[in-house]
């Protein structure tokens, strides 16, 4: 039994064994005849030698086509450099250099062969690919006659194809932008076709991809994004550029960026399949995707605020369709964080810097930057030490708005939360509070210009001068006069935009709050001095209380008007203070505690939320910046027209520099001060007069 077993099995091995013995006679002696044209019977024509014969002698070194045979139409040799001549040396280096001339020339059976020869198929041996193909962009517009379109070797090469890998593969990615670019960057085929974009080559190559890839690094070249052998217009829901399936793409090397944009608010409507949403090249551009430290990248610090989250955020359609808050760009760029990114300040806050990069989601979210139980982190991580206080009122608070904007929160006002009805409230008290005040300062001091001008003309002599301000007082008003100045210049710098030439961005911000924050200084110290003086000297009680308003002066200012409308022929008497200077004075006062609070609420703003909630620093700030505006107006309006535009001190007075007037002045502006001084002065000599007479005596 076991011996018939052996048997059968020596009969089957000797049977295999003869079959592949007759399978490897077959394939190494077939006669010569049945044999493909070797290599070298191509290469005795097809050499360099070839390019010097002349049409005559090419056209009889090969057999006439057969009659009826159709010469497929040629296409523009553009980087494949085909020539009758063949490059031996490169195909020695090439991946198929191991194959003979009649693997891919295959209707070559003999020489000379036909003159018109079927185009290379390399399908033949590429099979899968073959397949692949089928589906891409460019053999589709192969198929419907437009010979424009790349063929294999206008990529590939000819008879010099390289392994991808390769550094010289015109397919490896640092050679892929060059090998595409022969048509995508081709003026004569841009022209012609109307679609192709010749900027993206140029795009492409100042790219960290292109400059990574230069480096030696790996990174994405032009078919990691559009494929290869399947590339699909970018209106295909197929292809790797669709606008949803751009996370997808750029997540095979991004992937753990990926997966936390595919969380946040935006990857997860594209999921839904929102087009609107931002994706990678939404925010990082396309082709030109630069480094986020880049000054010209779309997601640099100072540009996001600007040019990257208000495409969305601030289109009126997207706000409308998916009911997102209107406004927020707006409120960020009034804010002081805006301001000062408007500038060019690279470390401010922008909006990611709250709301995050990739990880964004809604404030309601607990996973979001924004979720109020997560803003004692967010703004942490700039304000160290700060507290719940900074999540206890609006983030995006308006401090200059229109008036269309407080119109909407009036109408929806009972909506409102208890801060923002505070905001509101005093946003509306300064629009009415600021056009009365000053418009009325216009309209008095228009009236009061008008009318000395006419008596500048009767101005004609000069008089004794009289004491108005000591030394101490004049130096008080220079010190006021210019950290008045500086605080003006400072503070409105950011509103502005006002930068100094040459110097901008984190280097002119830093001048900017400093230069504030020292006048401010010296305008506290300077609010102490006068409070010392006008409580511990005798001269300075004795001003404080000349500067009191009395009923008097409310009858001196009705008086006053009345004159400057002509129904009374004179004008009114005032003593050493007249109501226009009293007002000022009370103004100040008023302004400076005002401005002194607030501002230093918000110069300690991380110490300020210790103990107090965001939306009272919010009040501060718009106190503070409304309460500038109307200092502002009032200086310009209503004290430098007394001191320089007035006619009857024009060009300007000199009292603020010698602190004295002249007699004309006085009898003028101040006529019950000066009668009481002569009245003082008759007294004194008669008394003087009275003493000597007795001693004569």
């Amino acid at each position: 039994m076991i011996l018939s077993y052996r048997c059968s099995f020596r009969v089957v091995l000797g049977t295999v064994g003869m079959f592949f013995a007759a399978t490897l006679f077959f394939i190494f002696w077939t006669p010569n005849s049945a044999r493909a044209v070797d290599n070298e019977e191509c290469l005795s024509c097809h050499n360099p030698e070839i390019l010097k014969w002349s049409k005559e002698e090419r056209e009889s070194s090969v057999e006439p086509a057969p009659e009826g045979t159709i010469e497929k139409k040629k296409y523009e040799n553009r980087r494949a450099d085909l020539t009758l001549s063949f490059d031996l040396e490169g195909f020695k280096k090439s991946a198929h250099q191991d194959m003979a001339c009649t693997d891919c020339h295959a209707d070559i059976e003999e020489t000379p062969h036909l003159s018109i020869l079927e185009p290379v198929d390399c399908a033949t041996c590429h099979e899968e690919t073959g397949e692949e193909i089928k589906d891409d962009y460019h053999f589709k517009k192969l198929q419907a006659g437009d010979m424009d379109v790349p063929l294999c070797q206008d990529c590939h090469g000819a008879h010099n194809i390289r392994p991808m890998d390769d550094p010289e593969s015109w397919v490896n990615p640092v050679n892929q932008v060059d090998t595409c670019g022969a048509c995508h960057a081709d003026e004569k085929l841009v022209k012609k076709h109307g679609i192709l974009l010749p900027g993206i080559i140029r795009a492409y190559r100042r790219s960290i991809h292109s400059k990574s890839l230069l480096e030696g690094k790996k990174s994405a070249a032009c078919s990691d994004c559009h494929e290869s052998h399947s590339l699909k217009p970018l209106t295909d829901q197929r292809s790797r550029i669709y606008r949803l399936n751009i996370s997808t793409t750029c997540g095979k090397c991004h992937q753990e960026v990926t997966e936390v944009y595919d969380a946040s608010i935006h990857g997860q409507s594209v999921a839904r399949g929102s087009i609107d949403s931002p994706t990678c090249t939404g925010c990082h551009g396309e082709h030109d995707i630069l480094p986020h430290t880049e000054p010209t990248s779309p997601v640099y610090a100072t540009l996001i605020s600007k040019t990257g989250c208000p495409r969305c955020h601030e289109a009126e359609r997207i706000v409308r369709k998916y009911g997102m808050p209107s406004g927020q760009v707006k409120s960020y760029l009034d804010s002081y964080h805006g301001l000062i990114d408007q500038i060019g300040s690279t470390t401010t806050a922008n909006c990611a810097s709250c709301h995050g990069v990739h990880n964004i989601f809604p404030s309601s979210d607990p996973r979001s930057t924004v979720y109020p139980d997560n803003l004692k982190a967010t703004c942490g991580k700039c304000h160290p030490g700060a507290t719940e206080n900074f999540a206890r009122g609006r983030i995006h608070v308006p401090t200059v708005t229109t008036a269309a904007t407080t119109l909407e929160q009036v109408k929806r006002f009972e909506q409102l939360a208890f801060s923002d009805k505070v905001i509101l409230a005093v946003r509306i008290f300064y629009y009415i509070l600021i056009p009365l005040t000053l418009g009325f300062m216009l309209l008095h001091n228009g009236l009061d210009y008008l009318t000395k001008v006419r008596a500048a003309y009767r101005r004609h002599k000069k008089n004794p001068l009289y004491l108005r301000m000591t030394r101490n007082e004049v130096l008080q008003h220079m010190v006021l006069m210019i950290s008045f100045t500086l605080l003006i210049v400072t503070g409105f710098a950011l509103w502005l935009k006002f930068s100094i030439p040459g110097i901008s961005g984190d280097s002119m911000e830093l001048i900017r709050r400093w230069g504030h924050r020292l006048a401010a200084v010296a305008f506290t110290l300077l609010a102490m001095c006068h409070a010392y003086y006008i409580f511990f000297t005798a001269r300075g009680r004795e001003k404080f209380l000349a500067l009191m308003p009395r009923w008097k002066d409310l009858g001196d200012m009705l008086e006053q008007l009345l004159f400057y409308l002509g129904i009374f022929e004179k004008r009114a008497r005032f003593d050493r203070y007249n109501y226009v200077e009293k007002m000022e004075y009370l103004a100040l006062l008023w302004g400076s505690i005002i401005m002194v609070v607030t501002g230093f609420m918000l110069w300690f703003e991380t110490e300020t939320l210790r103990y107090l909630p965001k939306w009272i620093l919010d009040v501060a700030g718009l106190v503070h910046f409304y309460e500038a505006i109307l200092a502002t107006g009032a200086i310009i309006i209503w004290h430098f027209y007394a001191v320089h535009f007035n006619p009857d001190v024009s060009p300007m007075s000199m009292v603020w520099l010698t602190g004295t007037l002249t007699e004309e002045e006085m009898k003028h502006e101040h006529p019950l001060e000066y009668e009481r001084i002569q009245k003082e002065k008759m007294e004194a000599e008669l008394t003087s007069y009275g003493s000597g007479t007795d001693t004569e005596r």
